[in-house]
């Protein structure tokens, strides 16, 4: 930390980590600690100490504390990113999978692997369904394997076999029927 300012009975030290300031003040009783990172407007603490010194020894263990949660979101993100290299889909040409979705309704569709590229990689297709009725406008519905209604995309898969497809997370089917509903 180093002095950047002193204005009355504010003394401005520089933060390095994260990119900031603290702004020490004190009154006839009291000293105050303040700190600000980046821009932002509001401060991420604002503490009272009854001296200068418990209020140093305040800031340099929150520094130590945020170095601390700074290395550990990095070693997360490192190994997640190994994770995600070094995983392999287990799926197949023939593999269904469903996006159930919706607000006011549930949609239904179904995908069938039509290839597989990559082990990161599965090519999917569109398929239709044979859907039984179980109520009004309430439907169970099993997917017409072969049954083609869309051109072919590519779908990344990632660690823990998800993936998303058109914008819905998409799940390998059980072989259960699945519901549906339909009210427009």
């Amino acid at each position: 930390m180093s002095i950047i300012d002193i204005s009355g009975n504010c003394v401005y030290v520089n933060l390095t980590r994260p990119n900031g300031y603290v702004k020490f003040s004190q009154d006839k009783k009291n000293v105050y600690a303040e700190a600000f990172a980046g821009k932002s407007f509001s401060p991420i603490f604002n503490v009272e100490f009854s001296t200068i010194e418990k209020a140093f020894y305040y800031v340099e263990k929150w520094l130590d504390a945020f170095d601390k949660r700074q290395q550990a979101i990095l070693n997360n993100r490192k190994e997640r990113a190994k994770a995600q290299r070094e995983y392999k889909h287990p799926f197949k040409v023939g593999d269904i999978f469903y996006t159930s979705w919706g607000y006011e309704q549930t949609n239904l569709d179904f995908f069938e692997v039509v290839a597989v590229p990559s082990v990161k990689t599965i090519t999917l297709s569109e398929i239709g369904m044979n859907a039984k009725q179980e109520g009004y406008r309430c439907c169970k519905a099993t997917p017409a394997k072969g049954v083609f209604l869309g051109e072919p995309f590519s779908c990344r898969v990632t660690v823990g076999d998800s993936l998303r497809i058109n914008s819905h997370y998409g799940h390998k089917w059980d072989g259960n029927p699945k519901y549906f509903s339909s009210y427009a």
